[in-house]
């Protein structure tokens, strides 16, 4: 797993000694304020991966159209910390921490948590935050999980500075917990998700007896999850009780679904578990896809190169048609310094899987990192379909305005770096690279008119923060 700043002009010397710079496709460095002034600032990271976006969202479409939700409308997104957590925030926003993540046993149990979670959606309980918006602590906030959602796709650590200096976790938990009864009727929407999806709630069941074990600990020594979402013997009884007269009770987790989950648990642990213990927990003699997967991420963050071109070559030869491990081996390349065969690889990736947003990025950055000129209308027509179908991305329009201005097409570039400044939060900058792309474009023609839109919106934005420094 690479943290990712994202930076098209880096050196391939730069790429190799940086690999805590990127992560999978994207990550950002997100500064949260303490829980008091006494204590020191916490990093929260938010990562980007194609492969576990896909199986995320793959196990939550059924639900979501159950719930009567559209799956475009709901965004999920991965929080990397060790901590077990989920929570819905900012809109339709599921939020999932890697630690809940890898600490489930079956994808049975991620998908109870999802159906959870979608059935606060389902229940409106986000209404709440209205009232709790009302006062300038909630407000701050509020703008930190709307913001960070923001930054996510950024590929800016500086956009998660700016951001951290907004609220306090304290009070976001304040914000985020949810009554026992909301509770209750959360775990009640999850379990008609489940069966009218035709799928089990032993998962979910299973999940909440782990935490329930935690209530006789100390507050500060229980995981997130459990603040936030207080458990109760009623809520467990309740769910052993619908299992035993639900017909999906003991329906079977699917052998895709099953692959999904190890390959999930395998590429975390291999990208954020000491390597030692990711070499112990998937010797030489696991042969799977999940263990070469593991082993050769671990291979290449101890910069073991041979042994991690190796896992690759065998990972690639048992399963030569998935993306994923063409991504993969794209990625190890060209945090190695070997962009030529990064295209290679991305180009392979690219082909097996032509609607994923996120290997066409990273297809794309390296073209524009090489030399060669030729390769720029392809970046091009890779990042211009991204961004259409990944509108958020602002390293992805990062990308595309450099390409854009390598080819001396300056109102574009202007005009997508003002996109990039939105995404990142940064209005000025946005109002600055707006303004100066309308000198450049044909007045009054699409792209110059999308200039107008961000110019005035950059500049509500400025005003808008401006009165509210004033009122301080």
């Amino acid at each position: 797993m690479i943290f990712r700043s994202i930076s098209v002009s880096m050196s391939g010397a730069d790429r190799s000694r940086c690999w805590l710079g990127r992560v999978f496709a994207i990550m950002i460095v997100v500064i949260l304020a303490s829980v008091s002034t006494t204590q020191p600032a916490m990093a929260q990271t938010f990562i980007r991966d194609a492969e576990i976006e896909a199986t995320i969202r793959g196990w939550a479409a059924p639900l979501l159209r159950a719930a009567g939700l559209s799956p475009r409308d709901v965004q999920i997104h991965i929080v990397q910390s060790n901590e077990l957590n989920a929570f819905v925030a900012g809109g339709m926003r599921i939020f999932i921490y890697t630690g809940l993540l890898r600490r489930t046993k079956s994808p049975e149990e991620i998908i109870g948590v999802l159906a959870h979670e979608i059935g606060h959606i389902r229940g409106g309980h986000l209404a709440r935050f209205k009232g709790e918006y009302d006062n300038a602590s909630a407000k701050s906030i509020l703008f930190t999980v709307l913001g960070v959602a923001a930054a996510i796709a950024s590929g800016d650590p500086r956009v998660g500075l700016a951001l951290g200096a907004f609220g306090q976790t304290a009070a976001l938990k304040s914000l985020l917990k949810y009554s026992r009864t909301q509770e209750s009727a959360a775990d009640q929407a999850a379990l008609n998700l489940l069966d009218a999806t035709k799928q089990s709630a032993s998962g979910l069941s299973s999940f909440l007896e782990v935490l329930g074990n935690q209530e006789l600990l100390l507050p500060e020594q229980q995981d997130p999850y459990l603040r936030t979402h207080p458990i109760s013997r009623e809520r467990i009884d309740a769910l052993q009780d619908h299992l035993k007269t639900s017909p999906y009770s003991n329906a079977p987790a699917t052998p895709a679904s099953l692959e999904a989950h190890a390959l999930m648990i395998a590429k975390l642990e291999g990208f954020l578990a000491p390597i030692g213990k990711v070499l112990r927990d998937y010797p030489i003699g696991d042969s799977s896809t999940a263990a070469l997967v593991a082993r050769a991420v671990a291979y290449h963050r101890g910069n073991r190169i041979a042994e991690a071109d190796r896992t690759v070559g065998e990972l690639l030869a048992q399963n030569p048609g998935n993306p994923y491990a063409q991504e993969l081996q794209g990625q190890i390349r060209f945090e190695r310094g070997d962009n030529a065969g990064a295209i290679e690889a991305y180009a392979k990736a690219v082909k097996l899987a032509p609607d994923e947003p996120l290997i066409a990025i990273s297809y794309a950055r390296a073209l524009v990192v090489d030399a060669n000129q030729a390769s720029l209308p392809k970046a091009v027509e890779l990042l211009e379909t991204a961004v259409a179908q990944d509108r958020d991305n602002g390293g992805a329009w990062r990308t595309l305005g450099t390409a854009y201005g390598r080819q001396g097409k300056l109102g574009k570039a202007a005009l997508a770096l003002a996109e990039s400044e939105m995404r990142f939060d940064r209005p000025d900058l946005a109002f600055q690279q707006a303004s100066r792309a309308q000198t450049i474009l044909p007045k009054n023609s699409p792209a110059w008119l999308r200039a107008e839109d961000i110019r005035q919106g950059s500049e509500r934005l400025i005003l808008k923060r401006e009165e509210q420094r004033s009122r301080r």
